[in-house]
Parts: structure tokens; sequence; C-alpha cells
């Protein structure tokens, strides 16, 4: 019940969607329902640049997935540290968890070698893992110009030039792939606090 009652609470939407269309704004994503099963063939990297699946990454462990915007926005640097200390209460809950961006292999690696929170992170530079969770958006071209400003080039950070970004939210897997919990809005300066992720997870887990 208390599982339910937090995902519909703080949900932005748990409709289903496919994911083939990527709307032009946040707000137009439609992240996967509570009870959906992602494909575990949805396609990733490693920070090294070999190829993963989001099985491998799962690798039959409940797994808390935090999708981010890349390691040049200052609200998703804060929100791994936070959760970064909390991944010890989630290993000994009986999760892993892991973060996911647009940010090519490279570009992560360098944001490690920076600040290592402790959190796992693989690249989505392709998109994939966005469009499969359903929280993709297209970056419009006023505001992609105005991160050029503040010398912010999506395109160089994805390396490619489709200039998606994913609604910041975070999604409680089974190791089947089946979501049990879904956070996400689109209001980027809005976060889960980590002790909501932490309670979520056990509540899971129950």
């Amino acid at each position: 019940m208390y599982l339910a009652l937090l995902a519909c609470l703080c949900s932005v939407c748990l409709m289903s969607a496919e994911p083939g269309d990527v709307p032009a704004a946040p707000q137009d994503a439609r992240p996967v329902a509570v009870g959906a099963t992602v494909p575990l063939t949805t396609p990733l990297q490693r920070t090294d640049g070999t190829a993963a699946t989001l099985g491998d990454i799962v690798a039959g462990k409940p797994t808390v997935l935090i999708f981010y915007r890349g390691g040049w926005c200052p609200f998703c640097t804060r929100h791994l540290a936070g959760l970064g200390a909390i991944v010890s209460d989630l290993t000994t809950a009986g999760w892993q968890i892991v973060a996911v961006s647009p940010d090519q292999p490279s570009v992560i690696s360098t944001t490690l070698a920076k600040a290592d929170d402790g959190v796992p992170r693989y690249s989505d530079a392709a998109g994939e893992a966005m469009r499969a969770f359903g929280v993709a958006y297209r970056v419009d071209d006023a505001t992609n110009e105005k991160l050029k400003g503040y010398k912010i080039d999506l395109t160089a950070a994805a390396g490619n030039d489709h200039r998606w970004l994913p609604v910041p939210s975070v999604f409680l897997l089974t190791p089947a792939g089946e979501v049990r919990f879904v956070h996400a809005d689109p209001d980027y300066k809005v976060r889960l606090d980590p002790q909501a992720v932490l309670a979520a997870a056990r509540a899971a887990a129950r």
C-alpha cells in the first residue's frame, strides 16, 4: 500500500508510451507505468565505451535506475552526490543503484575523474534507454542556444546531434525489468530526496 501511494504521489505520469516518439518538451514525456516491463535488451555503454544492455547492468539484481541530464547539470551533480550517500544503505536493503545520461562514455569518465560519488554511470548517448523508459524529450532551438551561452554543448556531450535529454527520474526495477516505482518531474530542479529513494526501495523489497 505504501509503495503504491508513494508511486502515485511522486510520479508525474504513469502512462505507458511507445518509445518511438520523442516529444518536444519535458512536460510531454510519458514515463512507463508502474507494472510495465522494460526490455532488458535496451542498449547502453560502459564508461570505457564497451557495449552493454540493461540486462547486463541489472545483472539479476533489484535496481534503482537514475536518469540524469548530464555531468554539466549542477542539479544532477548534487542529486547524485546525495544518492551516493545512501549506496551502502541500498546495498543492505538488497538494491544496487546506477545512473544513466546521454553523455558519451568519454564525457562521463571525465566527470567521474573530478568527482566520483560512488554511483556507477552508463551512457545512453544514442537515446535508446531514454526512449524505452518514456522520459526522452528533444531540446528546442531556443533552449539549445541558451545552453550554449553557458558553454554547454549537448551535441558534443552526447557525440551526436539528436539533442535529447531525459526528464530527471528514478525507477525501481525488479531483476526481470519490471517497474515497481517511478518518479519523474519535468521541472529539472525538482529531485526525489535520497531518503525517499531509500524508503521506496525498502518498501518495494517487502
